[in-house]
């Protein structure tokens, strides 16, 4: 499979092609330059997250490296979550982002 996804790196997004094949994954930036390559047998867990007006693939690897891929529409979560489950054996997990405004956790205090 075949997608124009950007992955965020550093907080910023770079456009570029991302393949996704039996052997892995390979993303190439627009316009040339440094590949990222990750082994089947690298990945450790997937995620979805939903976020403004697409999805993000968030892919973690052995050496403790997390890549976010984002620009995919439903259809592809559906798709390739189907396709993760099958190839590599991973079921994507989903997170879910706070939209309400709230803060996530529990408040603990203890003393003055």
């Amino acid at each position: 499979m075949l997608c124009l996804v950007a992955m965020e790196i550093r907080g910023r997004k770079n456009p570029g092609q991302l393949k996704i094949f039996s052997g892995g994954i390979l993303w190439k930036k627009q316009g040339g330059g440094k590949a990222v390559e990750v082994d089947k047998a690298d990945i450790v867990g997937v995620t979805w997250m939903k976020v403004p007006k697409t999805n993000q693939l968030g892919v973690q690897i052995k050496d403790g490296l997390y890549y976010k891929f984002i620009g995919f529409r439903d259809q592809d979560v559906t798709s390739l979550t189907n396709y993760f489950q099958n190839t590599c054996g991973l079921t994507p997990a989903e997170k879910q982002l706070s939209v309400s405004g709230r803060n996530w956790g529990e408040v603990d205090l203890s003393g003055q």
